[in-house]
């Protein structure tokens, strides 16, 4: 904030702080799949944890926007002998799908991803008992083919929230207003199944959120 200067005018009021808004805004249809799966081979015991995130729609922001098919992929890896971890990789990546990769129904009873590719960055963490810490690193990255299918399990729910608070510098606000459903979700990776049990959710919703700062 830039400090008023006294020219000598008495009772001139200083210079009021400029203000700052940013408003965000995303309309559109989500789905998302949470996969995992424990293998124990030879005393040790491998866990991979996948998660898929698909949202279709457009989003707006006071710097810009996105309108399309993005699709985020994460797996997680690690492992154990007994109780003692041995160690853990995180691979991650996003990518905008093709026009039409995502398909739903209008109803979310039903929805489907086609095979979209994903850049995932590897990254490898190592855990030292001795200083209860753990190091994790970039090591390298891969093209993995995704795909799945969705069908819902629960009944259609509505919701719709609003809200606003104040931490005394800044005000924020947000709406919201959809509906989603339960699923089941089929996951393949690179033409394979991925095996585990799996949580899964579609959502249609348009959402609002404002940040004025003064």
């Amino acid at each position: 904030m830039i400090a008023a200067v006294s020219l000598g005018f008495a009772g001139m009021p200083a210079a009021a702080a400029p203000s700052s808004s940013v408003t965000s805004t995303s309309d559109g249809t989500s789905a998302y799949a949470d996969s995992s799966d424990c293998v124990t081979e030879r005393r040790v015991t491998t866990c991979r944890y996948t998660s898929l995130y698909v949202f279709d729609g457009r989003t707006r922001e006071s710097d810009g926007g996105f309108s399309g098919t993005r699709v985020c992929l994460s797996v997680y890896t690690e492992q154990y002998s007994g109780r003692r971890f041995l160690g853990s990789t995180q691979e991650s990546g996003c990518t905008v799908a093709a026009d039409g990769a995502f398909t739903a129904a209008n109803n979310l009873s039903s929805a489907t991803l086609s095979p979209t590719t994903v850049t995932l960055d590897q990254v490898e963490c190592t855990y030292d008992p001795d200083t209860d810490t753990e190091t994790c690193t970039v090591v390298s990255s891969r093209d993995t083919t995704v795909s799945a299918d969705f069908t819902a399990t629960g009944s259609l729910v509505k919701s719709s929230q609003r809200g606003t608070f104040s931490d005394g510098t800044c005000t924020f606000s947000y709406s919201s207003r959809g509906s989603g459903r339960e699923a089941n979700a089929v996951l393949m990776l690179d033409g394979q199944t991925v095996s585990g049990e799996t949580y899964a959710f579609l959502e249609d919703d348009r959402s609002t959120f404002k940040e004025t700062c003064r």
